[in-house]
């Protein structure tokens, strides 16, 4: 992961600056993850002036939707694996699959946090694999 605060224009930082939406740029980039991706497409969409509030928000679609894939993709193969191989075996298969989900959960839940607060903090923190992917595609 790497962060970098965003260089200084004068007094006040990209992140600190104004945005066309009203709030901060550091407050829209921690916006855009509370309901992920939901509000990334809007601060996306809306926003034109702040690169950091706009970084952050696509930052926020990518992780949502790759989160969401990743949730899709278990529960497909769980299911397809489960009606293969039958009852008992299915059944454990469903503990297994629901166990790797919490962990998989958990782990998605403290990332989103992390780049929630480093956000609001004004870091421009670019998260591996889904960073990249925002700022090469929808910046």
């Amino acid at each position: 992961m790497s962060t970098r605060n965003e260089p200084a224009t004068g007094t006040t930082t990209a992140a600190s600056s104004a945005t066309s939406l009203g709030p901060d740029g550091n407050v829209l980039g921690a916006i855009a993850y509370l309901f992920s991706p939901l509000t990334g497409i809007l601060i996306y969409l809306l926003e034109d002036e702040n690169e950091f509030a706009r970084f952050h928000a696509a930052q926020s679609i990518v992780f949502g939707v790759a989160s969401t894939a990743i949730y899709i993709a278990l529960n497909v193969f769980t299911t397809v694996v489960a009606m293969l191989v039958g009852d008992v075996l299915g059944f454990l298969i469903g503990i297994l699959s629901f166990l790797s989900q919490m962990g998989i959960g958990f782990a998605l839940l403290l990332v989103w946090l992390y780049l929630l607060v480093m956000a609001f903090q004004g870091n421009r923190t670019s998260f591996p694999v889904i960073g990249p992917i925002a700022e090469n595609n929808l910046l």
